[in-house]
């Protein structure tokens, strides 16, 4: 059954805007792309998988709710305790939360275990809802997840006084909170760091995956954004410990988040490029670029007063937009409606946001902290920057011409000069791995792009290692690819999913990626349930919402999922007032 599912977040960036040469914070303790004196050391040299003993830890399952709040004990939860430094025998433990979906009394074809990404998402809160629609698809799979250390309930890592509800910016950690967040963190955590990261994530999930084996039942995993990092990192350590892999929105072990600014203006400008290829679009907005430069300064003159938004909410608005492929088919319809701002429109838009960012979720659902230490100890560095100037000019040529860049690189920039870093052996190495894999990318994605993830395909290249490119998919794949604009539709990228965890090393048919869809500008399907008119861009009421009404709501609650683990990306905060 075709969805809408999100079931992980894209790689993150902050809300704010920082403008192009300000001076830095006096707390910022470094200046170089390489300067150590600011990291915890995990060891001098790479730690090898075979030399932990993940045979001697025990998983009691007991009986729990698949989702959270829900008392609906149809799943079966573990806290496993875990030896807090991996390869060192001191005592010490770390508790980590697992989470499984299995029909007891038979054996599986197969064990799945779903990755999060981020890094900061929690796997038992975020993918609950997809590991039922796995198990409805395919019964014969047991589908597991975990919450790496730091998240949902591995020991959440944050600062109590900076992301209280009363602080700034909530659960986000402004720049003028981060030396006192810092300070909470070196003083509770100290040289601990480096167990919130990839490494110790993927040692943890070797463990589990060792624990819950079963003989001759493959052993799966998927990864998606961050996820796929995570996964990569598992193949580093234990390169012949899976029988499967999936990963979509694809992170090479050399990526860089300061890279995503150049990319998420250049698929907005590629979404905009679309639009003008397609007649119905085409037809609404006949020069999308040209509308929205001339929108961006008339929203800061106070244009469309009446929803409290700026230049800044708008494109922040289209950069979360388009990292997920129903909603990156609206933006051009939100750029239309405001643009014309009738109050008709104003309703819409308004239904719009409730529809999408009405809920706040979770509070452990993602750790902004965890995003911090990881993300900025492996994820911010480049071999492309001598040091920190070369860097910093880099995104002065990004930002100089932008159309929708918000300058939420120097943010980055700052917070990774300013938070307490661990360096990692493994990172920017390359797993050598044969193990069957399926790699899913999306020629859209802002997040991880095509670009840099074009190097895995490369790079895994071996018998049963498939490397797949979606013309028209962003960010997610297996639930970005349909066939056809019709709600029913298969999607390909689904498609290709089960039929390789059902045989991974069997043929794979990908005839399917020549005959996907094109964005949907129209939304027929969506426009009811999103802005309550009969499209995303006219204001024709529609009282009967269209078949199959049930199954669309669960597909919306699911891509809010996905957009709540993204606060970085757009609250509602941002707006002064309105909604």
């Amino acid at each position: 059954m075709p969805r809408l599912t999100v079931p992980w977040p894209s790689l993150p960036t902050t809300p704010f805007r920082r403008p192009v040469g300000l001076a830095l914070l006096p707390f910022i303790l470094t200046v170089g792309c390489k300067d150590a004196d600011q990291s915890v050391d995990t060891g001098d040299s790479a730690p090898v998988g075979e030399g932990y003993a993940i045979h001697d830890v025990v998983v009691d399952w007991q009986p729990c709710s698949l989702i959270d709040g829900q008392d609906d004990g149809m799943a079966e939860c573990a806290m496993v305790e875990m030896p807090l430094f991996w390869g060192d025998d001191d005592g010490q433990i770390f508790e980590t939360y697992a989470k499984r979906l299995v029909n007891p009394g038979r054996t599986p074809s197969g064990q799945l275990w779903l990755l999060h990404g981020g890094p900061g998402a929690a796997g038992t809160i975020g993918l609950a809802s997809w590991m039922q629609e796995i198990h409805a698809d395919q019964p014969s799979l047991d589908v597991y997840t975990l919450d790496p250390r730091g998240t949902g309930y591995s020991e959440f890592l944050e600062c109590p006084d900076q992301q209280s509800v009363t602080s700034e910016q909530g659960s986000w950690v402004t720049l003028d909170e981060l030396p006192a967040c810092v300070e909470h963190v070196e003083e509770h955590y100290g040289d601990r760091l480096q167990v919130y990261g990839a490494t110790s994530a993927a040692i943890d999930l070797a463990a589990l995956m060792a624990a819950a084996e079963i003989e001759g039942v493959d052993k799966l995993i998927w990864g998606g954004s961050g996820g796929t990092y995570w996964s990569q990192r598992f193949l580093q350590l234990f390169p012949d410990s899976a029988d499967g892999v999936v990963i979509e929105g694809i992170v090479p072990p050399n990526e860089s988040l300061v890279f995503q600014d150049e990319y998420d203006e250049k698929i907005a400008h590629r979404v905009l490029e679309l639009c003008t290829e397609d007649p119905f679009c085409t037809d609404k907005l006949p020069d999308p670029e040209a509308t929205v430069a001339e929108l961006l300064v008339k929203l800061d003159e106070g244009h469309c007063s009446q929803l409290g938004m700026d230049a800044t909410s708008l494109r922040s608005f289209v950069r979360t937009m388009d990292y997920y492929h129903v909603t990156m088919a609206m933006v051009p319809a939100l750029i239309y409606r405001l643009d014309r701002c009738d109050g008709d429109d104003v309703d819409a838009i308004v239904s719009f946001y409730y529809a999408l960012w009405g809920s706040e979720g979770d509070p452990r659902e993602s750790s902004t902290l965890l995003f911090f230490n990881e993300g900025y100890s492996e994820l911010w560095e480049h071999e492309s920057f001598a040091d920190n100037s070369e860097l910093l000019a880099y995104l002065d040529d990004v930002h100089a011409d932008g159309t929708f860049t918000m300058g939420l690189g120097y943010d980055r920039n700052d917070y990774y000069l300013g938070w307490p870093r661990y360096s990692d052996p493994l990172d920017d190495t390359w797993a050598e791995s044969d193990v069957p894999m399926l790699m899913l990318q999306g020629e859209l994605d802002p997040s991880t792009p095509l670009f840099f993830a074009q190097d895995v395909g490369d790079h895994f290249d071996g018998d049963h290692q498939h490397w797949t490119v979606f013309p028209y998919s962003p960010h997610n794949v297996i639930s970005g690819s349909p066939l056809s604009h019709e709600h029913s539709a298969e999607h390909c990228g689904e498609r290709l999913f089960y039929d390789f965890l059902m045989d991974p090393q069997g043929e794979l048919d990908t005839g399917c990626v020549d005959q996907v869809a094109r964005l949907d500008f129209e939304g027929l399907v969506y426009g009811p349930y999103i802005f309550g008119t009969e499209d995303y861009w006219e204001n024709k009421q529609t009282f009967l919402l269209p078949d199959p009404a049930a199954a669309v709501w669960t597909e919306l609650e699911q891509l809010r999922h996905g957009l709540r683990v993204l606060p970085w990306a757009f609250r509602p905060r941002h707006l002064s007032n309105g909604f």
